[in-house]
This record gives C-alpha cells, structure tokens and sequence, in this order.
C-alpha cells in the first residue's frame, strides 16, 4: 500500500512539474534562435578606415571653399602691418594720431576674428558631410567583408594614441562610465587594413 501511495505521489509531482513548465493551451510558443556553434567577431579601427580612404578631392573641396576667407585675412593683415609701419615713422605722436591708428587694428582684428570664424564653419560643414559620407560606405564594405568571410559580428573602435594622457583619460573615463574599449585584439581578427583596402580598390576600378 505505501509503494502505491509513494507511485501515486511521485504522478501527482510529476503532472504539477509538467503543467508548470510545459506550454498551456492558448498561450504563443516561443520561437527557438539557431546561434551558430562558433561565433566569429571581427574588429574594425573605424577613425583609420575613415582616416584612409579620404578621396583626395577633399582637401582641394576644402581649399577651394576658403580660398576667399583667407585672401580677405591676407588683405587685412598687411594693412595692419602697414598701419604699423606708418605710426612708427610719425615724428610726433599726438593723443588723436594713435588713437586712430588704435581704432584701425582694432577694427581689422575684429574682422580677422569673424574671418575665423566663418573658415571653421566651413571647414566644419564641408567635414561633416564628407565624414556621413565616408562612415556610410566603411560601414557598407565592413557587412560586405563580415558575409564574405564568415564573421557573425564586427565591432568598431577609435584610435587608440597609447603615448597621449589625454586621450587615455578619455578612454579610461568611458570605461568607467561603462563603456568597452579593446585592449589587446588578435591580429587574425582586426580587419582594418582590409577594410581600408576593399574600398580603395573599388575606386582604383
């Protein structure tokens, strides 16, 4: 009687376990992900691959652009010397003499101040649509890389400048912040140079 009991027990445990984990009538199944039996990562230095295959015509784009910035600085900066030139030959300077020499250096080093400015945002316009552009065919070239050569997933990194404090405080901050920065990778998997030289010779074609 006692090992029917125990039998009978053993059934009630078994049906409960089985009702608790077991799909319930009514409710979705969970679709199953196949993960593949060995992952490959790959990495990427995206700064050098960006870096790297910077078309040359950039630089000239560049120049073109301020090209009549810095001829204007050029203009005022040679006034100023000028200006200079003449208040040092004055064999008397009275109060109004440098006051109007005063008020032409200030007045062509505000300008030069604007002049400045207005390169930067130039320089900085023209950067930023060369970069979108740049990120957008590394980024195109490292999926077709990762299909072509079996990698699973490829992470991006900056620079890494071992000798510059500041650039290892950053780093160091952003690791604590909870970011992830590599510091050692496997030649066989950083795919840099690889990257840089796929998309090269697309242009060479």
């Amino acid at each position: 009687m006692k090992q029917i009991m125990l039998i009978l027990g053993s059934l009630i445990v078994l049906t409960c376990f089985c009702n608790d984990v077991g799909p319930r009538a009514g409710q979705p199944k969970i679709a199953k992900t196949t993960v593949p039996g060995q992952t490959k990562i790959a990495f990427v230095n995206i700064g050098l691959v960006i870096e790297k295959t910077q078309p040359e015509e950039f630089e000239t784009e560049v120049r073109k652009a301020i090209e009549p910035f810095m001829q204007k600085a050029k203009e005022l900066t040679e006034e100023i010397g000028k200006w200079k030139k003449e208040f040092l030959a004055l064999p008397n300077v009275s109060p109004a003499d440098k006051e109007r020499y005063q008020q032409k250096l200030v007045k062509n080093k505000i300008e030069m101040e604007a002049l400045d400015q207005q390169v930067r945002k130039t320089i900085s316009k023209i950067s930023d649509e060369q970069v979108r552009i740049l990120y957008k065919q590394a980024n195109q070239a490292i999926q077709e890389y990762a299909k072509a050569n079996g990698f699973h997933a490829v992470l991006a990194y900056g620079n890494i400048q071992q000798d510059n404090a500041s650039a290892i405080s950053v780093r160091i901050k952003g690791m604590e912040a909870g970011g992830i920065a590599p510091l050692y990778i496997a030649p066989e998997l950083e795919i840099s140079s690889a990257i840089i030289e796929t998309i090269n010779a697309k242009k060479r074609k």
